[in-house]
C-alpha cells in the first residue's frame, strides 16, 4: 500500500516530468516567492505602496505585483517599443498602472538600446558570451535616471523599486543615489547576474556592495537559472535597514 508520503512523491514526479513541481507553501515562510517576501516584510504598514517597475517587459511583473499588492501605485518603465505597445495595452485593465515607453540609467543621455528577438533579452548592453538571441536592430534612445524624474515630480516616490534591465542594473541604482540617500525606499527587488551575458556588465558583487553601502539588507535569492550546470542569473531581494527596525 502506498503511504500518503509516497503518493506525494508520486504526484509530484509525475508534476516534473510535465515541467512543473510542487513546493510546500507557507504565506509566513519566507525564501520562496520575493512577492510574498515584499509582502510579509511591509506587513500592514504600506497598504498602497507606490512602486518603480523598471524594465517591465510585457507586463508579467506588473500581474505578480498587483496580485499580492491590489491597491498599489505602479509605474512601469520599457525602453523597447514593441514590448511597450503590449505592455501598454497588457495594464488596460489594471487601475492605478502608469507606463512609461522610456529607458533608465545613471543619468540623462542618448545611449544605443539592442533589440533582441526576445524581448525580454534586449539590453543597453552588447550580448556576451552567454547572451543567445539574434539582434534585430540597434537604436539610439534617451534615457533618465530615477532622480531626474522625481526632481520633475514632487508627486511620486516609491516605496519599492523591482529591476530587471538586462546587465544595467548596476547604472539604474547610480541614477537613484539620491533617492536612496533618503531611506525612503524599503525594498529593492533586482536580478542579478552571474554569467558574462552583456559585454562590460558589472559584477554581481559590485551591485550587492552598492546596496550594502547604501544601508539595505541582503533578504533572499530567487529563480535561479542555470547555463553550463553553473548559476547564470537570479532575482535578489533587498530591505532597507530601517524597514527592518519598525
Amino acid at each position: 500500500h502506498l503511504t500518503r508520503n509516497s503518493l506525494f512523491l508520486t504526484f509530484k514526479n509525475y508534476v516534473r516530468s510535465c515541467g512543473f513541481d510542487l513546493v510546500r507553501y507557507s504565506s509566513k515562510e519566507m525564501g520562496i516567492d520575493p512577492y510574498s517576501d515584499m509582502r510579509l516584510l511591509l506587513d500592514k504598514r504600506s497598504h498602497q505602496p507606490t512602486i518603480f517597475d523598471i524594465g517591465a517587459n510585457v507586463g508579467e511583473s506588473v500581474d505578480s505585483l498587483k496580485s499580492f499588492f491590489p491597491n498599489s501605485i505602479v509605474h512601469s518603465f520599457e525602453p523597447n517599443f514593441s514590448s511597450y505597445k503590449l505592455l501598454s495595452l497588457h495594464c488596460k485593465g489594471y487601475s492605478n498602472v502608469y507606463t512609461y515607453n522610456q529607458g533608465l540609467g545613471s543619468s540623462v543621455s542618448d545611449l544605443i538600446f539592442y533589440s533582441n528577438e526576445y524581448p525580454f533579452l534586449s539590453s543597453f548592453l552588447e550580448g556576451g558570451r552567454y547572451s543567445y538571441g539574434k539582434i534585430l536592430n540597434q537604436s539610439l534612445l534617451n534615457i533618465q535616471s530615477i532622480d531626474s524624474i522625481l526632481y520633475k515630480s514632487n508627486e511620486i516616490s516609491p516605496n519599492i523599486i523591482k529591476i530587471d534591465v538586462q546587465g544595467f542594473e548596476l547604472e539604474v541604482l547610480r541614477g537613484s543615489s539620491r533617492l536612496l540617500q533618503s531611506k525612503s525606499v524599503d525594498l529593492i527587488h533586482i536580478e542579478l547576474t552571474y554569467s558574462e551575458m552583456y559585454v562590460n556588465q558589472p559584477s554581481f558583487l559590485e551591485i550587492i556592495n552598492f546596496l550594502l553601502s547604501h544601508e539595505y539588507v541582503f533578504v533572499g535569492i530567487y529563480r535561479q537559472h542555470f547555463q553550463d550546470n553553473v548559476l547564470s542569473w537570479a532575482d535578489a531581494l533587498f530591505a532597507s535597514k530601517y524597514l527592518l527596525k519598525k
